[in-house]
């Protein structure tokens, strides 16, 4: 097996394209040294999408903006997850969570071409399917009398809030000119930061969870909630800087 190849495939497929060939050359070169390299190399570049190369200018916002929406749904549902429990005490915090994110999603929404609505449609219809017909299952299964588990359950229900989410990402990363306009750059940069805000603080009531509530699992997903955080400060950082 050939490592350093295996290893590339964890970068960006548009990073691969450009610059692939270069970096497997320097990876051979080096040795094993370089797999260390590789491997952070790769985490750093799927938290700085503003920067991969781009075949239509406004496709880094596209990417900045789909990887802090992906981040911050991601600790809110996380959020939920954990503080279950505690639900009523944490419900003003992840309600406030929530109405930034709307807003946040609000700036960051594209505005589809009027000749291009109907392919968008069917688009979204096709990516979503998986995920809505699990959630419809769950529903019907949940309104049956059927003597199931309540964990699988729960889980297959959150599972399909995960998918839908990773698929309305990649919807939106994916969308070119000629389907919309994009959110323009201080649309952008304001939208990641308003997300930034609904990340840290549903970060936050993940961390006074496990404070309050100590055990291994709060605490990694505390500290899970305070790296998307950072994820959405560097997709704003790099537009800013952009």
């Amino acid at each position: 097996m050939n490592l350093p190849a295996a290893l590339l495939r964890l970068y960006p497929s548009a990073f691969r394209e450009r610059w692939g060939d270069d970096l497997r050359a320097d990876a051979e070169a080096a040795g094993w040294r370089s797999w260390p390299n590789l491997v952070t190399g790769a985490f750093d570049m799927w938290l700085h999408p503003a920067i991969w190369p781009v075949t239509w200018p406004a496709q880094r916002n596209s990417r900045a903006a789909a990887m802090a929406i992906l981040v911050t749904v991601a600790c809110w549902l996380v959020a939920h997850l954990t503080t279950e429990p505690g639900a009523h005490a944490y419900a003003l915090v992840l309600n406030g969570c929530a109405w930034l994110l709307a807003v946040g999603l609000a700036l960051l929404a594209p505005v589809p071409r009027l000749a291009a609505v109907i392919p968008l449609v069917l688009r979204s219809v096709r990516m979503l399917a998986a995920p809505a017909l699990l959630a419809a299952a769950v529903v019907v299964i949940v309104h049956s009398s059927l003597p199931l588990p309540h964990l699988p359950v729960l889980l297959a229900w959150w599972a399909s809030w995960a998918l839908g989410t990773v698929q309305g990402c990649r919807i939106v990363a994916g969308l070119g000119p000629d389907l919309v306009l994009p959110p323009t750059l201080a649309r952008t940069r304001l939208g990641i930061a308003v997300l930034t805000g609904s990340s840290a603080a549903a970060a936050g009531a993940i961390v006074v969870f496990a404070v309050v509530h100590p055990a291994p699992l709060p605490v990694l997903l505390g500290i899970g909630a305070a790296l998307s955080v950072l994820a959405c400060g560097a997709a704003h950082r790099d537009l800013v800087a952009g």
